[in-house]
């Protein structure tokens, strides 16, 4: 894959209100920048997610702690555990990393595209 450098992470804030929050970790998805859909689909079982912890994880804590501090101050304990079943717990359609933390009230979903 060459060099990984990060293109964006954008963070998708979802707090409490009134009821209970179901989605309770933070999580992270990685995307490849230009990779097309069907491509994704093909991809995504397949991902080196071990690589991904060792070196897109460190990147993505970084840029938040200097650009999205508050989003960071939440995340920045977790241990990241890759899931197939992150976003869909009835099958492997959408993995990603889960944070060991549980947050009811201030969950994160960060989008990470790298290249």
């Amino acid at each position: 894959m060459g060099q990984i450098t990060l293109k964006e992470v954008r963070i998708e804030h979802e707090t409490k209100r009134g009821g209970e929050n179901k989605r309770t970790h933070h999580k992270m998805y990685i995307f490849i920048e230009n990779e097309t859909l069907l491509e994704n689909l093909n991809n995504r079982n397949i991902r080196p997610f071990k690589m991904y912890r060792e070196e897109v994880v460190p990147m993505v804590m970084e840029h938040l702690k200097r650009y999205e501090p508050s989003t960071y101050k939440l995340v920045k304990e977790s241990k990241w555990s890759w899931s197939k079943h992150c976003g869909c717990s009835m099958c492997p359609c959408s993995p990603g990393f889960i944070s060991d933390i549980k947050d009811h009230e201030n969950h994160r979903t960060l989008f990470v595209t790298i290249k």
